[in-house]
């Protein structure tokens, strides 16, 4: 059997372009290397290419028909976010798929993590050359290749039509053991001269006896918080979209309409297109115009033409007289389904039941004023006066990233002092349900060099950063700091005067072009969410460009006496509404602790709670206040 030629392809932006090093193509390179007397295999090609369908497709196309390579392993882009586009590129240059390794592949990343869900590796043959996807992360790859390492050979021979006596060369288990064992140790080096390159933190964690026993940071009252956020915060760059793909987004300008509508004069009614002066009577039935046709003759007195809803209305007829107003007097004698003469039962009036050209839409009329959000409505609107493309603001790029020694991911089984990581789906779930995408960025330990490297890691991609935990008072709180000694950030407001999400901080990070934005939430599930849906959503609809950032608020009325913190609050409840209420009524959803995240399961609202005065320390049931509605729902 010949030896098996292998190219490995590293699809990324940042590695591309010299950002970052590529580890995975690294890794695979060294374990071909090892894998030479188990399996046959050799080292032939290695590139690192940014995430462009052409330029991708170009090298699997060069290395199938130009070099004739055996096998083909791509590592990154296999993801789900706009830049991630290897399977199509792959899709693209492949004659058929080899769906049962895709398939071996996601249930190996599953064992792992359900993150692996979010994978679409495809895996195919052009020629005579296998092409198989891998994601980008070092552990995926070494997973992935554990999973085909023992078919490969036999699929390559199947693939060129080498007569194999139906044997699969070596031992399955051998290869996988020998090549992964020798190449373990060349693994640890990568990695090693990795994190060599890495970045250190000036933060020093070793004197927990000299930190602030109280919080270095200034009270800023809750308003003032969102207006420092807005006051710096402007709208991201513009893009060209097709209207089929602008929902959701702000538009850049005022937009005008290219025709009007309708173009034409129209019947508003099913019925009879008439002259005014001949009034009532008998007429003939000349023509008939159905919506989308032009009447063949012009309209002489003493004839109708026969109309539908939304047809144009035939030269010389000034109204329309509906079918209701008249009846029939008789048919055609040759054809007897044909109306020969009918008799108007009204007088007509002029211009009845007629649209006019432009009644709806002038020409060059503004039909969606810049900063509005595109909606069902809009783009319908846009779609009837041929608008066909719309230039819009560009969505912000966002990451999660969760912080804490005691966190762990959901696909793991708990260990003594670990609790589950649900802040990031629950984040990642509520950007995802107001219009925004936003990407894990995993999660990291109360160690310096960790926050301030996977902090980097994600703010070279992304607009915003919103981290969860480590803002506080504790030890390892240490978040603040690092943004601050290490990357420069400029603090906004380090602590805001309400309940839950005291803590919360703002900070923009230099950047090259523009500032980056870094919300640093409370670790508290109900206090990071509530400040997400009080500070950072806002942010981000300011960042698409949003003419109106802050949802609107409704009256509601407290169903029961409502006792008042010392801050201004917001207060978790559930809505009733009632044909005895002229506002709905609000019951607040039990224990309003920020770790109960029960608080929030059947929450329709924020209750504006203001804060507590020396007269007035509870709010009676019935009193009138401002709610922020935080899902869409129907009543009972």
């Amino acid at each position: 059997m010949f030896p098996i030629r292998v190219g490995i392809l590293t699809v990324s932006d940042r590695c591309s372009s010299g950002e970052t090093k590529d580890i995975s193509g690294l890794y695979l390179k060294t374990v071909i290397d090892n894998a030479k007397s188990d399996l046959n295999m050799v080292f032939a090609e290695r590139a690192c290419v940014p995430d462009e369908i052409p330029i991708i497709s170009k090298f699997l196309r060069k290395w199938s028909d130009d070099l004739e390579l055996e096998l083909i392993i791509t590592t990154g882009g296999t993801g789900l976010t706009s830049r991630d586009v290897t399977p199509e590129a792959t899709k693209s240059v492949i004659d058929k798929e080899a769906t049962g390794i895709s398939v071996a592949l996601l249930q190996e990343g599953l064992k792992h993590t359900p993150m692996a869900m979010l994978s679409r590796p495809v895996c195919g043959i052009r020629n005579k050359t296998l092409i198989v996807n891998f994601p980008g992360s070092i552990q995926a790859c070494i997973d992935c290749f554990a999973v085909i390492s023992p078919v490969i050979v036999h699929a390559v021979e199947l693939i060129r039509d080498v007569d194999t006596d139906h044997r699969i060369h070596g031992s399955p288990s051998k290869c996988k053991e020998n090549s992964l064992k020798q190449s373990k140790s060349m693994l640890n080096k990568i990695l090693s001269e990795s994190m060599e390159n890495s970045l250190k933190s000036k933060v020093n964690v070793e004197f927990v006896a000299n930190r602030c026993r109280t919080s270095p940071y200034p009270l800023v009252k809750f308003e003032k918080a969102r207006e420092l956020i807005l006051d710096t915060i402007s709208p991201l760059s513009t893009m060209d979209v097709k209207l089929r793909d602008a929902l959701g987004y702000a538009t850049y300008c005022d937009i005008q309409s290219k025709e009007s509508h309708p173009p034409f004069d129209a019947a508003m009614k099913d019925g009879y297109a008439v002259i005014t002066n001949d009034g009532t009577g008998t007429r003939i039935v000349m023509d008939n115009t159905l919506a989308g046709e032009v009447a063949s003759s012009q309209l002489k007195p003493g004839y109708c033409v026969r109309i539908t809803t939304g047809a144009p209305i035939p030269l010389g007829a000034d109204a329309v007289v509906q079918v209701e107003d008249t009846v029939l007097v008789s048919v055609d004698g040759n054809d007897m389904s044909e109306e020969m003469e009918i008799q108007i039962l009204k007088h007509p009036v002029s211009g009845q039941d007629i649209r006019k050209i432009g009644s709806d839409i002038e020409k060059d009329s503004i039909l969606v004023k810049s900063g509005s959000v595109l909606t069902s409505s809009e783009l319908g609107l846009l779609a009837t006066a041929g608008i066909t493309e719309v230039t819009v603001y560009r969505k912000p790029k966002i990451a999660v990233l969760s912080t804490g020694n005691e966190l762990e991911t959901n696909s793991t089984e708990l260990s003594p002092g670990k609790i589950r990581d649900s802040n990031k789906i629950t984040l990642l779930s509520l950007l995802k349900e107001h219009g925004f995408d936003a990407v894990d960025g995993g999660i990291a330990l109360d160690e310096p060099n960790d926050i301030l490297n996977k902090i980097q890691s994600s703010l070279d991609n992304v607009d915003v950063l919103i981290t969860t935990g480590g803002v506080s008072m504790g030890e390892r709180d240490i978040l603040p700091d690092i943004l601050i000694e290490d990357l420069k950030a400029v603090l906004h407001f380090g602590r805001v005067n309400m309940k839950p999400g005291k803590p919360m901080k703002f900070f923009t990070v230099p950047a090259k072009h523009r500032p980056k934005f870094v919300f640093t939430l409370p670790g508290n599930p109900v206090s990071a969410t509530v400040t997400c849906h009080l500070f950072v959503l806002p942010a981000l609809r300011a960042l698409s460009g949003f003419r109106k950032p802050y949802p609107a608020l409704i009256k509601v009325k407290t169903a029961s006496e409502v006792k008042l913190d010392e801050r201004y609050e917001f207060a978790r409840a559930t809505l009733k509404w009632s044909d005895e209420f002229v506002v709905p009524q609000a019951t607040i959803t039990g224990n309003q602790v920020s770790s109960r995240m029960m608080s929030m399961l059947s929450a329709d609202c924020l209750l504006y709670l203001p804060a507590a005065t020396d007269k007035v320390k509870k709010l009676p049931p019935g009193e009138i206040i401002n709610a922020q509605l935080m899902r869409n729902f129907t009543t009972d």
